[in-house]
């Protein structure tokens, strides 16, 4: 399982990998003569820079939740430019269905389906399992040699990609500042000249949601459909286990998430506008 098994997390760690790809001289021609000018030496070094090599194909594995974007090949048609002119590869997505993410990587590696690039949906623990069964390899030496941006983009949350402290993976940043929030019609907003440049923190939805209430009874007001709960986090807890605090930013202190008073405060809020009608 461990002959074509090497899957790292972001398009990034693409120049990790593929950043050594040069070749070594003129083989076009098999001539050894020496450049006669400056200008024969730099066609010479025009030839010795790699790029007339066949290019490599980096295959990564691409989750949607859906279905892919039409457009999608096209924008990988203009990663494509990038990275044939800056390492000499193109890219060439496997589109992976969420849902079937696990299997589809896991039958991947079995088959020693050729597989360069995962990349994996924030909050999946896919990785730990992939790197306890091999099926990924670590890139500590990669991230060491090519990676020192990185580290210092990312800081500890590198960390979150270690399995028994070798890095598997390079983790997206900004789940860490992930804010929430609400959409509103911009046809409401309109009519009753809302300015929605005051809206702050929840509570300044409380005169938005009068004005509807008392001007459009028959639309709901507040409607939460999949965000119901996360609402309950909008004032930074960004952490569903209800355990760490605003994602662990501030500290790492373990809390009873219903004894916070950020926690209270937001539950209550929740009563009350479902005691005013604004909830459904």
């Amino acid at each position: 399982m461990k002959k074509k098994l090497w899957g790292l997390i972001l398009s990034l760690c693409i120049i990790l990998t593929l950043i050594g790809c040069t070749s070594e001289g003129n083989k076009e021609d098999g001539s050894t003569t020496p450049p006669t000018n400056q200008t024969e030496q730099g066609e010479q070094e025009k030839k010795d820079d790699g790029k007339n090599e066949p290019p490599y194909t980096i295959t990564v594995g691409y989750p949607v939740y859906t279905a892919a974007q039409p457009d999608l090949q096209k924008v990988f048609d203009r990663v494509n430019e990038v990275t044939l002119e800056k390492i000499n590869a193109k890219i060439e997505l496997k589109v992976v269905p969420i849902s079937q993410m696990a299997s589809v990587y896991s039958v991947a590696v079995s088959s020693g389906e050729k597989l360069d690039l995962i990349m994996m949906v924030p909050g999946s623990q896919f990785l730990i399992s992939y790197a306890a069964r091999n099926m990924i390899r670590p890139i500590d030496a990669e991230v060491e040699q090519y990676g020192q941006d990185i580290k210092a983009g990312l800081g500890h949350i590198l960390d979150a990609a270690r399995y028994q402290g070798k890095l598997y993976g390079v983790p997206s940043k900004e789940i860490t500042v992930n804010g929430r929030g609400v959409q509103m019609l911009k046809s409401i907003i309109d009519k009753y000249n809302i300015d929605i440049s005051k809206i702050k923190t929840y509570h300044d939805l409380d005169e938005v949601f009068e004005i509807v209430k008392k001007n459009e009874p028959d639309m709901y007001v507040f409607w939460p459909t999949g965000v119901s709960y996360y609402f309950l986090n909008y004032e930074g807890f960004g952490n569903y286990y209800g355990v760490v605090k605003n994602g662990g930013v501030d500290d790492l202190k373990l809390i009873n998430m219903y004894e916070d008073s950020d926690y209270i405060e937001a539950v209550k809020k929740m009563r009350e506008w479902y005691e005013k009608g604004y909830i459904p």
